[in-house]
């Protein structure tokens, strides 16, 4: 994977072993008012030049954003670094120059297919119709495709467990790349083509 300056250079920041970043907050202070940072509020900091007062108030949603345009990856995949990095195993840095550590061997895949949210995200007819595709779909027919998915996505994956998509993430965005991940178990793909032809 091609990183940008900026993402050589934090992972070059977190491979040392004493800027291993803070879990599950942006940014934190211990007692004696010294700030602790995430991966992301890390990045946002050094490469993005934002004040601990802008981190304190920065909405995680805006996070997600800055992070991948600093990073230079899809919003999926700046999700995906604050995951893993809250994680108890957590290694950001492998989230940028490991992928498919996490995502398995159809990790270049999942990428693609997150950079093309990305170009989603300004158009809600666009994601109207998604919605509308998998309403669409037939309840037993949906369940039952949702069990394949996340059979042959677990199976995959290291730490990103299928189970996690649905917590932080759109669903059908959830299952239609845990679809890639687990693409060479799968006969047919159903969440995918929601996003085709819009």
């Amino acid at each position: 994977m091609n990183l940008n300056q900026a993402a050589q250079n934090m992972v070059s920041f977190w491979e040392d072993p004493r800027n291993i970043p803070f879990k599950c907050k942006l940014i934190s202070f211990t007692d004696s008012g010294k700030p602790c940072m995430c991966a992301q509020g890390q990045t946002l900091f050094k490469e993005g030049g934002y004040s601990v007062d802008q981190l304190k108030e920065m909405p995680q949603e805006v996070a997600d954003k800055e992070t991948a345009r600093i990073l230079g990856i899809s919003v999926s995949h700046s999700w995906l670094l604050r995951h893993i990095n809250d994680s108890r195993l957590g290694a950001p840095q492998d989230v940028l120059t490991n992928p498919e550590k996490y995502l398995g061997p159809n990790w270049e895949a999942v990428l693609k297919f997150w950079h093309l949210l990305d170009t989603l995200s300004m158009d809600e007819l666009k994601w109207e119709k998604v919605g509308i595709r998998f309403c669409a779909l037939d309840e037993f027919y949906r369940c039952y495709s949702e069990n394949a998915v996340l059979k042959a996505a677990e199976d995959n994956i290291e730490i990103f467990h299928a189970k996690n998509v649905f917590n932080d993430c759109c669903r059908g965005v959830g299952l239609a790349t845990l679809e890639i991940i687990g693409s060479h178990k799968l006969q047919e793909h159903v969440f995918l083509p929601m996003f085709s032809n819009l």
